[in-house]
């Protein structure tokens, strides 16, 4: 069994050139955590979510990976709110996630239920010969399917 077996393939995308707002709007209609970023021609550039818009929110300087305890930081929710207004038009790919070897739609479902629980996240599906993406595996979907039968 392969990750093609619980993906969803038609998942909704971002394209190319879309807002932090637009994907904003998206995640929260679409009930998603995050969204495949796409060019015109449906090649896979890219994931955007919850993750980026948290780390926009952070001051500038501080990286969400950094193993430092803010509490001497003493924003308001407008503080955060105005770093959020403030990148909101911004094109998404200016701070998706890129850097993510995508799965494949013949990787082993093992191997996909492994990644998923390392990254604790959604993962796009790319065919290897056009790099167009052609599903993506969810938290939802995979358990859905996976426990259908219990």
């Amino acid at each position: 069994m392969t990750c093609k077996h619980v993906m969803n393939s038609q998942p909704p995308v971002l394209v190319k050139g879309a807002t932090v707002a637009d994907a904003v709007s998206m995640l929260r209609r679409e009930n998603r955590v995050n969204l495949p970023v796409v060019d015109a021609n449906g090649k896979y550039l890219g994931l955007f979510g919850a993750h980026q818009i948290l780390l926009l929110a952070l001051p500038k300087g501080m990286r969400a990976d950094d193993e430092q305890h803010l509490a001497f930081v003493s924003d308001s929710f407008q503080d955060i709110e105005n770093r959020l207004k403030a990148v909101a038009n911004h094109p998404v790919e200016r701070y998706m996630d890129g850097d993510f070897q995508p799965l494949t739609p013949d990787t082993p479902l093992v191997e996909t239920l492994r990644v998923m629980y390392v990254r604790r996240d959604d993962l796009p599906v790319v065919d290897p010969a056009t790099k167009k993406l052609v599903g993506i595996v969810t938290v939802r979907s995979s358990l859905g399917k996976l426990m259908a039968s219990t």
